[in-house]
C-alpha cells in the first residue's frame, strides 16, 4: 500500500513543484538558521570540553570596576594565589605571543602564534606527549635552556614525524628553542591553531610586590580541589589578597574583582547574551515560518479538493487520503531537513564572520548529536503543523465539492479563521522582534554618539610591538630608527600628524600611577590618588584631535630629553586646582626611569574617554613627554601606539604596514584600524547582536509580507463571484479596491493590538541594556508600526488591484 501511495504523492509534488519547493525552501532556511545558532550555543555553553575533569577546570579573571574594564593578571597577584590558595590543586599562568620564525640560517620566514605556559598547565589539561616529554619545572627556571613543545600538526609535515628529529631547534624571535616533546593533534589550548608552546617562568624580581600594579599580558587558569566550588574559591582568593597590604590597597583603589569562571569562558567571553538572544529570535522566526507553511499547504489542499472528492466517489477511503497527506508532509519535511543540513556550513561561516563563533574553540562546532536532535525536533514541529492542515478537507461533502467550480472552492469557516489568526500572529511576532531590535540598535547608536573628548574622524591607530627586539640591542640606535620611521610616515601624502603614545584612548594597554599634588588630601588606603598615565610624543594632541584648554603641548626638546613637565586633563585640573590656573604648578609622579619626580604642569587638555563608552572614567589622566615611549629593550612594556591623522584613513592603514616593512625595523604593527573602529570594538558584542538581529528581522518581515500576500491573494481568488455580484449591483472598482485594502489593514490593526503587551514586556526585559533609550520608546513603537504598515500595504496592493479588475459577467459565468 505504501509504495502505491508514495507514487501518487510523488506525482502530486511533481505537478505542483513551485509550491512544494517554496515550502521546502522556507523550512530549510529557517531550520538551518536555528540549527547553526543552536550548534554554536551548545558547543560554547554546554558541550563538554575535551579535557579530563573539565567541570573542575576554571578560568581566573580580574575586573577593575572603577576603570570599567577587564585586566590581565599581575604576576605578584598570581604568585600569591599559587603559593597560598587551598582551594586549587594547581594554578597556571600563560601568555599568547606572536613571534618571528627564522630558518637555521637566520632568515625570517614568517610569524607564528606561540603560547608561553607554566609547566603545570599541561597536566591540568590532561595533556600527554605523543613523543618526547612535557615541560618540567626546571625548564621554566630563569637561565634554563630554551625548549619547546610542538603539535603533531607541525611536527609531522615539517620534521617527518620521526622521533629521531626531536631535539632539533626552532628559531623564534632570534632564540633557538630545542624541541623536547610533541603533543597529539587532539590537544589544543588556548586556541586550536596554536602549534608551539614555550615554558613560562617568573623571576624573584617579577614576583616582587613592587610590580603588583603592573597588569600585563598574562592569563590564568586553575583546577579546583575535589571538595571546592567556585564560590569557595572566590572567598579564599579574597582572603589571600586582603591579607597582603600591597595587594589589598591596589584592589581597593581600582575596585578589583577576581572571578572564578568555568574554563569555557575563555572562548565564550561575553557571547552568552548574543547567543541566547539569537536563539530566541530564531524561534520567533521559526514560528512565523510555520504559520506561513501552514497557509501554503492549506492552499495546496484546497486546490485539490475536487481531486480528493473524485477519488472518494470512486472508492478511495478517507484513511487512504489521510495517509497520502501525511506521506506528502513527511517528504516535504525530510527534504527541508536534508537541505538545512546542506546549508549549515554556509550559516556557520556567516556566524563566524560576525564573530559569534570563535575560530579557536577546542571542540568542533557543527552537526553533532545534540544539533541533530534539535533538527529532529524542528522537523517534528513542522510535521505536526503540516499534518494539521488535513482538517481542511475533513468532513467535506463530495456532492457539494463536485458541484463547485475552481472559483467556488472554499475552505470551512473554521479553517479560514485559523489562517487569519496565524497571519495575525505572524505580524504580531514580527512587531515584537522588530521593536526589540530597534531598541537595541538605537541604544548602540546613542552610545557611539557619546562625546569622547577628542575628534575621532580621520584617524588611524595601531599597536607597535617590539617583542622580537633583541634584549641586548642598543637602545639609542633603536630609538633613532623609530624616530626616522615616524618622520617617513609624517612625509607620506595625506598625513598631517603622527604621534606615539604608551597608551591611547580605548586601548588594552593601561597604566595607573600614584601622583601627589601639594596641599591635596591623600585618598583611600593607598594614601595617594591614581591617574591614567601615558608617555606621549609632542604631536599627540594634534594627532588625537585633543583640545588644549590652557597652556601648551610639549616641545620637541622636552620629549627628546624626557623633561620634568606634564600635561593634565580637565578632570584633574578641576578636582585639584579648583578656581585657579594649574600652569606652573607641580605634581609628583613616576616616569619611565622609575621613582617619583616633581613635574611642572605646562598645559591642560580636554578630558578624553580612556576605557569604556558604557560608564565614565573613574580616574583623571596625566601625560608625560617621551619621543619613543616604553618600546625599548628592557622597558616594562613591549608596545606603543601609533596615532595618525590624515586623509583617507583606510588607505593610510595599508600604507602604514608597508612603510614599516620597508624600514627593516625589528617591530611589527598589530590591530591597525581607524579610531572609530577601535571605539566600536568596545561594544562589539552589542553591535554583533544588532547585526544578526537585523538579518533575522529582515527575514521575518519578508515572511510576514509573503504570508499576508498569500492569504489576501487566496481570499481574492475565492471571492471573485462575490466581487462580480457586487459590481453588478453597482459597486465601483474603487469600492472593491478599498474593501480589500481595508481587510488587510484590519488584520494589521488586530496584530498591533495583540503585539503591544509582549513588545512592552520585551522592552522592560531589555531595560538594563539600553543607553539613553526608554524601554517604551514611542519613536521605536511608531517607527516599527509604520514599517509594518508600509509592508502590509505593499502586500495588499496586488491582490486588491486584481479584485478591482474582476468583470461581473466573467465572474457570474464561471459558476
Amino acid at each position: 500500500m505504501i509504495p502505491d501511495d508514495l507514487r501518487v504523492v510523488l506525482r502530486r509534488l511533481n505537478r505542483s513543484r513551485g509550491s512544494a519547493l517554496t515550502i521546502v525552501g522556507l523550512l530549510a532556511l529557517v531550520m538551518a538558521i536555528n540549527a547553526c545558532v543552536f550548534a554554536v550555543a551548545y558547543s560554547m555553553m554546554w558541550k563538554p570540553l575535551p579535557y579530563p575533569g573539565q567541570d573542575k577546570l576554571v578560568r581566573l579573571t580580574m575586573h577593575a570596576t572603577k576603570m570599567g574594564m577587564d585586566l590581565d593578571w599581575s604576576i605578584p597577584y598570581l604568585d600569591t594565589i599559587q603559593r597560598g590558595s587551598e582551594q586549587f590543586s594547581a594554578v597556571a599562568g600563560y601568555q599568547s605571543r606572536e613571534l618571528g620564525r627564522a630558518d637555521s640560517a637566520g632568515n625570517v620566514v614568517g610569524t607564528v602564534q606561540a603560547v608561553l605556559a607554566e609547566p603545570q598547565l599541561f597536566p591540568m589539561l590532561g595533556a600527554r606527549a605523543e613523543a618526547g616529554r612535557l615541560f618540567s619545572d626546571d625548564d621554566a627556571r630563569p637561565g634554563a635552556e630554551p625548549v619547546a613543545l610542538v603539535s603533531a600538526a607541525l611536527w609531522k609535515p615539517e620534521f617527518g614525524g620521526n622521533p629521531a628529529t626531536l631535539n632539533q631547534k626552532l628559531w623564534l624571535g632570534g632564540v633557538g628553542y630545542r624541541i623536547v616533546g610533541v603533543l597529539p593533534p587532539s590537544f589544543s589550548f588556548p586556541q586550536r591553531d596554536v602549534r608551539i608552546w614555550l615554558p613560562l617562568g617568573f623571576t624573584e624580581e617579577q614576583t616582587a610586590m613592587s610590580n603588583a600594579g603592573s597588569f600585563g599580558n598574562l592569563a590564568a587558569m586553575a583546577r579546583l580541589t575535589r571538595t571546592t566550588d567556585s564560590n569557595a574559591a572566590r572567598t579564599g582568593i579574597k582572603a589571600l589578597v586582603g591579607a597582603q597590604p600591597t595587594l589589598a590597597a591596589i584592589s581597593e583603589q581600582i575596585g578589583l574583582k577576581i572571578g572564578v569562571e568555568p574554563l569555557r569562558s575563555i572562548w565564550l567571553e561575553d557571547r552568552s547574551t548574543t547567543l541566547i538572544s539569537m536563539m530566541g529570535a530564531g524561534l520567533l522566526v521559526f514560528a512565523v515560518t510555520l504559520a506561513n507553511v501552514y497557509n501554503l499547504f492549506v492552499l495546496r489542499l484546497l486546490r485539490r479538493r475536487q481531486e480528493f472528492a473524485v477519488l472518494e466517489a470512486v472508492g478511495a477511503t478517507r484513511a487512504q487520503r489521510r495517509r497520502q497527506i501525511a506521506l506528502e508532509c513527511l517528504l516535504l519535511v525530510v527534504a527541508a531537513s536534508a537541505l538545512a543540513v546542506v546549508l549549515m556550513p554556509l550559516g556557520l561561516t556567516v556566524l563566524q564572520h560576525f564573530d559569534v563563533m570563535p575560530k579557536g574553540m577546542p571542540q568542533s562546532i557543527g552537526l553533532d548529536a545534540a544539533t541533530a536532535l534539535a533538527l529532529l525536533a524542528m522537523g517534528a514541529a513542522a510535521m505536526i503543523v503540516l499534518a494539521s492542515t488535513a482538517s481542511v478537507i475533513r468532513g467535506q461533502s463530495v456532492y457539494e465539492v463536485l458541484r463547485q467550480t475552481g472559483n467556488g472552492q472554499t475552505a470551512s469557516a473554521s479553517v479560514n479563521r485559523i489562517r487569519h489568526v496565524l497571519v495575525t500572529a505572524q505580524i504580531a511576532l514580527t512587531f515584537v522582534l522588530l521593536f526589540g531590535t530597534t531598541l537595541l540598535v538605537r541604544s548602540s547608536g546613542q552610545l557611539l554618539a557619546e562625546d569622547v573628548g577628542f575628534r575621532r574622524d580621520g584617524q588611524v591607530i595601531a599597536t607597535l610591538q617590539s617583542s622580537n627586539v633583541d634584549p641586548d640591542a642598543d637602545a639609542s640606535t633603536l630609538k633613532a630608527n623609530v624616530q626616522d620611521w615616524v618622520q617617513r610616515v609624517q612625509s607620506l601624502p595625506g598625513v598631517r600628524h603622527v604621534a606615539l603614545s604608551s597608551s591611547a584612548p580605548f586601548s588594552r594597554n593601561v597604566t595607573l600611577e600614584n601622583f601627589a599634588v601639594a596641599g591635596a588630601t591623600p585618598e583611600g588606603r593607598g594614601g595617594l590618588p591614581k591617574a591614567y598615565l601615558a608617555h606621549v610624543s609632542a604631536d599627540l594632541p594634534a594627532a588625537l584631535g585633543l583640545r588644549i584648554l590652557r597652556g601648551r603641548s610639549f616641545s620637541s626638546a622636552e620629549v627628546q630629553q624626557h623633561a620634568p613637565v606634564a600635561l593634565i586633563d580637565d578632570a584633574l585640573a578641576q578636582r585639584y586646582f579648583p578656581g585657579s590656573d594649574p600652569q606652573g604648578r607641580s605634581l609628583r609622579v613616576a616616569g619611565e626611569e622609575g621613582g617619583p619626580t616633581d613635574r611642572v604642569i605646562v598645559g591642560v587638555v580636554a578630558r578624553a574617554r580612556q576605557r569604556s563608552l558604557q560608564q565614565p572614567d573613574e580616574y583623571p589622566s596625566i601625560y608625560l613627554p617621551a619621543a619613543v615611549p616604553l618600546l625599548l629593550p628592557g622597558s616594562s612594556q613591549d608596545s606603543a601606539e601609533v596615532v595618525i591623522r590624515g586623509q583617507n584613513p583606510q588607505q593610510l592603514a595599508v600604507t602604514l604596514q608597508r612603510q614599516l616593512k620597508q624600514s627593516g625595523l625589528p617591530l611589527r604593527l598589530t590591530q591597525v584600524m581607524t579610531m572609530q573602529q577601535r571605539i566600536e570594538e568596545t561594544i562589539v558584542d552589542q553591535l554583533r547582536l544588532n547585526a544578526l538581529l537585523r538579518i533575522l528581522s529582515g527575514i521575518t518581515l519578508l515572511l510576514t509580507a509573503v504570508g499576508l500576500y498569500a492569504l489576501l491573494a487566496h481570499s481574492v481568488t475565492m471571492r471573485q463571484r462575490e466581487f462580480g455580484v457586487r459590481q453588478a449591483l453597482g459597486a465601483s472598482q474603487q469600492d472593491i479596491l478599498i474593501g480589500v485594502l481595508r481587510q488587510g489593514l484590519r488584520m494589521l490593526g488586530h496584530a498591533f493590538l495583540l503585539a503591544l503587551p509582549p513588545a512592552l514586556l520585551l522592552g522592560a526585559l531589555l531595560k538594563s541594556q539600553l543607553h539613553k533609550v526608554s524601554s517604551t520608546d514611542p519613536t521605536s513603537l511608531v517607527g516599527v508600526a509604520l514599517m509594518l504598515l508600509v509592508v502590509g500595504l505593499v502586500a495588499n496592493a496586488w491582490p486588491a488591484y486584481k479584485a478591482s479588475l474582476v468583470k461581473p459577467m466573467s465572474a457570474l459565468r464561471s459558476e
